[in-house]
């Protein structure tokens, strides 16, 4: 079975600069969301401004995969980026379409990002999903810390996404042969 694919730091801040970049002025509002809060492209397209209070930096995602809402915290430059300039768009839509009533699509806007970032073609949207959750895994995030965020019931579909580098897990275990044989080898 191949790997799941998830963005090192390097890579993310490759893709945010592309998104920065990019002729869709809206492109770096939605990938910097997906890739601090997990969320699925749905639930940021149909985002709201009333969704999102940036005083105490909370975002509440209305209409997700399993039918129940969730309010998941915002901070660092996600919600800087909220406060300036990311709710000024002429529709309650935080993206909304040309026609201003659904989504808007931002499909080839993504695939020139992923390319400039020169990001291998594998590397998806949804990608953003299990870089959030592989990075708040190894930050020491639990599984029931992320649960909530990605929006499971289960910490079992957690554990899904919540992949770990192997340098995080020969750090892990470093340090645990270092506190339980008292550093001897």
């Amino acid at each position: 079975m191949g790997r799941t694919r998830y963005l090192s730091p390097d890579e993310v801040e490759r893709l945010l600069t592309a998104c920065q970049q990019s002729r869709n002025k809206r492109l770096y509002l939605l990938v910097l969301p997906a890739v601090s809060t997990g969320a699925r492209r749905g639930e940021l397209l149909n985002l709201r401004r009333q969704d999102i209070d940036t005083s105490p930096g909370l975002v509440t995602f209305s209409i997700t995969k399993s039918g129940y809402p969730r309010v998941v915290p915002l901070t660092g430059r996600v919600l800087e980026l909220l406060r300036v300039s990311g709710l000024s768009t002429p529709s309650d839509l935080l993206f909304p379409s040309q026609n201003g009533q659904q989504g808007m699509w931002f499909r080839q806007s993504c695939l020139v990002a992923v390319k400039r970032a020169q990001l291998d073609p594998g590397a998806t949207f949804h990608t953003l999903r299990h870089t959030a959750a592989s990075h708040l895994a190894m930050s020491g995030a639990s599984l029931l810390d992320i649960a909530p965020i990605l929006g499971h019931r289960s910490t079992r579909t957690t554990m899904i996404y919540a992949y770990l580098s192997t340098s995080h897990l020969s750090g892990v275990l470093d340090r645990m042969t270092q506190t339980m044989l008292n550093g001897s080898h």
